[in-house]
């Protein structure tokens, strides 16, 4: 017996159904496993990205200069050139350090990743300073690369305005989040910059009455009292100038929290008030920015 028309109909209809049915499965299968292997794929190239990092910064530590050239645009032409942007790192020209003037490479990433140890550790695994390759910054660099940002804050270019800023919220932020560890130690006799390394320089201080003696009183940077203690962490910097160019980053005058009398302790940096602080954190753990000093680029 012939089906009649419905039936014709509703099997029709039921296989179509079927059809259908399998297609928005497929199709979601697809979109599924699309989506699976394009998150793969990210993570496969920051995976990589990660560990070519890593390995250069190890290089880096032997000696191995490691260049990455592809940057960002940086100016217009003919403007003068205060920062550049490339892929793994923000050059900076024109930084006073221990009387001369340097091109500083700043890491775009927080070294190692991100990890957080201890001053010791750190200056364990980045024993070479910072001349030509990458390692921990002491607080003079940090200084200088402030007064620097600071002095070319009003840039006439506006990509270079773009770009000073960028590099002062990268330093703020990390100031806001971390206490920053360096590669500077202080006490009430001296402070050293880049300690334990080829390129360590002692400042002595003189003056019983320094920013970084005592018993754990803060204080502000007072032009009338701390002249020559300035020139100790920052460089040759005044105060008011010391204080101006962090404010430039923190928008908060600048602290330093007193250590205890005749030990060298490791200085952090951090954005609570701001403060350069030597307090009971010798062993505290934090992360490093690597910076490298880079001349004649």
């Amino acid at each position: 017996m012939d089906p009649t028309p419905d039936q014709v109909l509703d099997a029709l209809t039921e296989r179509y159904q079927r059809q259908s049915d399998a297609y928005s499965a497929a199709v979601a299968l697809r979109d599924k496993r699309i989506k699976q292997l394009c998150g793969t794929l990210e993570s496969d190239v920051t995976r990589l990205h990660d560990e070519l990092r890593g390995t250069i910064e190890k290089l880096e530590m032997f000696g191995v200069k490691m260049e990455l050239l592809t940057k960002d645009t940086i100016a217009t032409p003919g403007a003068v050139v205060v920062v550049e942007k490339f892929h793994d790192v923000y050059r900076v020209h024109g930084v006073k350090y221990r009387g001369k003037q340097h091109t500083v490479d700043i890491t775009r990433r927080l070294l190692d990743f991100g990890a957080k140890m201890t001053p010791d550790k750190w200056m364990q695994r980045y024993p070479s300073g910072f001349y030509g390759i990458v390692g921990v910054p002491d607080t003079e660099i940090y200084v200088q690369l402030a007064v620097t940002l600071d002095n070319h804050e009003d840039h006439p270019d506006d990509r270079q305005r773009e770009l000073i800023a960028e590099v002062v919220g990268t330093l703020k932020s990390d100031f806001e989040k971390y206490n920053m560890v360096t590669s500077t130690t202080a006490s009430n006799i001296e402070v050293i910059h880049q300690w334990n390394t080829p390129h360590t320089l002692t400042r002595k201080n003189g003056r019983s009455n320094n920013i970084i003696s005592g018993t754990g009183i803060e204080t502000t940077m007072d032009p009338s009292q701390y002249m020559s203690d300035t020139a100790l962490l920052g460089g040759d910097i005044s105060p008011a100038a010391f204080n101006r160019a962090m404010v430039g980053i923190t928008r908060k005058d600048t602290k330093v929290t007193y250590t205890k009398a005749n030990n060298n302790v490791f200085c952090n940096m951090s954005d609570s008030k701001f403060h350069i602080s030597t307090y009971f954190i010798e062993q505290t753990p934090g992360p490093v920015r690597g910076v490298a000093i880079r001349d004649n680029l």
